[in-house]
């Protein structure tokens, strides 16, 4: 149990959709200790189409103090797969102790990670950042999304559809309150 709230841990699982109207999870098992670690929350996770490597959210396991304050931070991971089992689960390059990176999502091409972060190029408290993804697996530098996406506050969330749609949430524009979707 997390000691702040008193509720388990969040973790990845796996699951088949199945059903006429695809409505019903069945075969629900969670991923292995690799992925989910005991005292950590993991969650946001994407996976290739090609189903060999995942990034997803991990919190740190020590709070960071800023401004007199201990704030949580949370990275980005990537694991690969080989065979039935996720290995080489490491922290992304452009990650780091003193801000945050987390809910990846991938572009169609899987060329580019979108994420949220607070990174000291951001505009306000999380803004949608992108890397390109180069062949050999390294990454580019992130790239600020701008103030058409991005505000003074909060922007996070990003979610690409089949259609190529982008959507992410933000509190930063008038919308009803809240981290409303745009």
């Amino acid at each position: 149990e997390y000691h702040w709230n008193n509720q388990p841990y969040l973790d990845l699982y796996a699951a088949n959709i199945v059903g006429e109207q695809k409505k019903k999870l069945d075969s629900v098992t969670r991923f292995s200790t690799v992925i989910n670690n005991k005292a950590l929350h993991e969650s946001s996770a994407v996976i290739t189409k090609d189903g060999k490597t995942m990034y997803f959210s991990r919190n740190h396991a020590k709070r960071v103090e800023i401004d007199s304050n201990k704030v949580a931070m949370v990275s980005i991971y990537r694991a690969e797969k080989n065979g039935d089992k996720w290995v080489n689960v490491e922290r992304v390059s452009f990650a780091d102790d003193y801000y945050s990176t987390m809910h990846p999502v991938l572009n169609e091409n899987e060329d580019k990670l979108f994420f949220s972060s607070d990174m000291p190029s951001s505009m306000g408290s999380f803004d949608i950042f992108y890397v390109d993804i180069n062949q050999n697996g390294s990454f580019g530098e992130p790239v600020n999304m701008g103030s058409t996406i991005n505000t003074k506050r909060r922007e996070q969330f990003p979610f690409i559809a089949n259609d190529s749609t982008f959507y992410y949430s933000s509190n930063g524009k008038q919308g009803f309150g809240g981290l409303d979707i745009f």
